[in-house]
């Protein structure tokens, strides 16, 4: 069930649970129905037999002719007569009837076939009489009244019956074994969807909490119950070290980057006086190494700074309608200059392309991307800029034919300092390409990179154009 949400398990489980109860309860009610409906049946017979045997009584004496003709009188019997009174012969199943010792029936009704009518009268024994392929319960009991014996009540009741009753509860227990099971599987939904609702809004905060990178949010959850409570609890403590040391990290890098550049600017100056002088071969080498390792470093103490910045970077960004040619022409020319390349750079940019940007983050971008370029090219590589217009957006497109990015490092690249080493003639600070997605994802652009490993890369930046004098939406 991997993949699934909690209250979809929950719901399933439940239903398992249900289902696994449900079939033991219908194996016992299989086993044990038959019996139950079995002692039921004989407790109505023994019931209507019981209750009819006042109903029945011998007088003494000769019947008037108005006892005679009434549905009460049942005949001579002995000296006196047999008459019943509210006698029932026929309730739920049960049939009763008034017998001579003979097995002559006076009234009621008889179910026995004709084969076992002659049937012996016992007295208060319920019995199991076979009658072909039907069988039935049968009891007797005699009427006291000066006859002792003489006359009977006898009940009975077919056992088919009992057999149809337990199918219907059988047909009907099935019958509804579905429409519960639905019920139950929708009951048991609505009450995990609303048990985990304090973990979606939970797991809400905590996804602001990363959109927008602001550790000082806290989650919020007003639910009572001590579990969540103690998650929300154990959350809001690890967001409140993390930002201390975020904080910390922040001023740091600050402070460590804005005190080392004066030193590494005075190291490259130094350097570059030096590497005037005539200088044994060993030593300019040397010297050149570490004008080298200078310009990395005062590269990274630029990437540190501009990093810091774009942790506030809606306050200390602020868009406004920017001629995207002009920054991208200019940015390519002073970036060939300061970097001191040799190699040649094909430039495609369209002139008066215009959107709702910063200058500052847009030729940040250009140079990280142009830097990354060249940094992993060989000395004769080819490394190209595009600036065009493409329907709705103005896409920017930066390739190479360098050494190229493996298929899974590529959505990790633009990670806060990840490095793909291996492979590559040097490697970088871990934060270009971090602080150009940064800035895409600040100009509302959308970010494409299109690589193979000893092919080269394309980093393609689609961003939204501008309508010349259309009011800016959002000014940062």
């Amino acid at each position: 069930m991997n993949g699934l949400s909690i209250r979809t398990k929950i719901t399933i489980w439940f239903m398992v649970v249900l289902i696994v109860v449900m079939g033991i309860n219908f194996a016992v009610f299989f086993f044990i129905g038959e019996r139950v409906t079995r002692d039921v049946s004989k407790a109505d017979l023994s019931e209507m037999v019981k209750s009819n045997i006042s109903e029945v009584r011998h007088v003494e004496g000769e019947p008037d002719e108005d006892i005679k003709q009434s549905i009460r009188y049942l005949g001579a019997f002995g000296d006196g007569y047999v008459e019943v009174d509210d006698f029932r012969d026929l309730v739920s199943g049960v049939a009763c009837g008034v017998y001579t010792s003979e097995g002559k029936l006076l009234y009621g009704l008889d179910l026995l076939p004709n084969e076992t009518r002659e049937l012996e009268f016992i007295k208060n024994e319920i019995r199991t009489v076979d009658a072909g392929k039907e069988t039935f319960y049968v009891l007797d009991e005699p009427v006291s009244a000066g006859i002792h014996g003489d006359i009977w009540i006898r009940g009975m009741i077919n056992r088919a019956q009992d057999r149809d009753q337990v199918y219907r509860m059988y047909r009907t227990y099935l019958m509804f074994i579905p429409l519960m099971i639905l019920l139950s599987a929708v009951i048991a939904y609505l009450a995990a969807r609303r048990a985990l609702l304090p973990i979606d809004r939970i797991a809400e905060d905590i996804s602001t909490i990363n959109r927008e990178t602001d550790l000082s949010h806290r989650v919020e959850s007003d639910s009572e119950d001590y579990e969540i409570k103690t998650i929300v609890n154990a959350l809001n403590h690890m967001f409140e070290r993390l930002e201390k040391s975020h904080q910390a990290t922040k001023k740091f890098t600050a402070n460590v980057s804005h005190d080392l550049r004066t030193p590494v600017a005075i190291i490259m100056a130094n350097t570059e006086l030096a590497l005037e002088e005539d200088l044994p071969e060993d030593v300019r080498e040397t010297f050149e190494n570490i004008q080298k390792q200078g310009a990395r470093m005062s590269d990274i103490l630029n990437a540190l700074l501009s990093f810091y910045r774009l942790e506030n970077i809606n306050e200390t960004f602020k868009k406004s309608e920017l001629n995207i040619s002009d920054v991208v022409r200019s940015t390519c020319g002073s970036f060939m200059v300061i970097k001191n390349e040799e190699r040649v750079l094909e430039e495609d940019i369209r002139d008066d392309l215009f959107i709702n940007g910063n200058e500052t983050l847009i030729r940040g971008l250009v140079e990280n991307l142009l830097s990354n370029a060249f940094k992993y090219s060989d000395d004769d590589g080819k490394v190209s800029i595009s600036l065009k217009e493409e329907g709705d957006v103005i896409r920017l497109e930066v390739s190479d034919n360098g050494v190229g990015i493996e298929k899974e490092e590529q959505e990790r690249i633009f990670q806060w300092m990840y490095r793909v080493d291996e492979g590559y003639p040097e490697g970088g600070s871990g934060l270009g390409l971090y602080i150009v997605g940064t800035t895409v994802q600040y100009h509302e652009a959308e970010l494409k990179l299109d690589s193979k490993p000893g092919e080269g890369s394309t980093f393609t930046v689609d961003f939204p154009r501008k309508i010349r004098g259309q009011e800016n939406e959002h000014k940062g």
